[in-house]
């Protein structure tokens, strides 16, 4: 994604699942790929339409590749933008980062609070204190349309970042 988009054009949900695979496939040994997950846009909606109903957050998509997962990956796609949330270590001691290319678009709060309740949910797999989200500030786009981009440049730095972490 390094060439901007034209106005009239945006990426889609399945857009993002095709180069997050492309990148879980070319910059990811099956070693390391273990220790990674991202997740599709619609990942995060489906839970968050749980949350917003007051239902309790639960999925079983990608239940057991995510419960082996040190880093989960989250696009989230709502209301035509997008963001990321990348949680380290998310089933002992999580911390997550939410990224957000229009700095204030997505609440960083409300994000936290719905990924929160599935991993306190998801068959108990949360064992210790509750996430603390931390808002990253990063590049910010200049337009209404390169979201997608964005988004996918720091997927593509969390794994790099990762990566050499598993090697070290």
């Amino acid at each position: 994604p390094n060439q901007l988009q034209s106005k009239d054009m945006y990426l889609s949900d399945t857009c993002i699942d095709f180069y997050t695979r492309y990148l879980t496939e070319t910059q990811l040994s099956e070693k390391k790929e273990a220790g990674v997950f991202i997740t599709s846009p619609l990942f995060y909606t489906h839970l968050n339409s749980m949350y917003i109903n007051n239902a309790p957050v639960k999925s079983s998509w990608y239940l057991e590749s995510i419960s082996e997962a040190r880093c989960l990956i989250v696009p989230i796609h709502d209301h035509l933008h997008y963001s990321v949330v990348a949680i380290i270590n998310p089933w002992t001691a999580p911390a997550m980062y939410h990224y957000d290319p229009m700095q204030t678009y997505h609440s960083t709060e409300d994000i936290a609070q719905c990924l929160s309740a599935y991993l306190n949910n998801e068959e108990n797999l949360l064992q210790n204190s509750p996430p603390i989200m931390h808002k990253l500030h990063g590049p910010l786009q200049e337009n209404g349309y390169d979201c997608g981009v964005y988004v996918l440049k720091f997927v593509s730095y969390v794994i790099s970042v990762v990566v050499k972490q598993i090697e070290s």
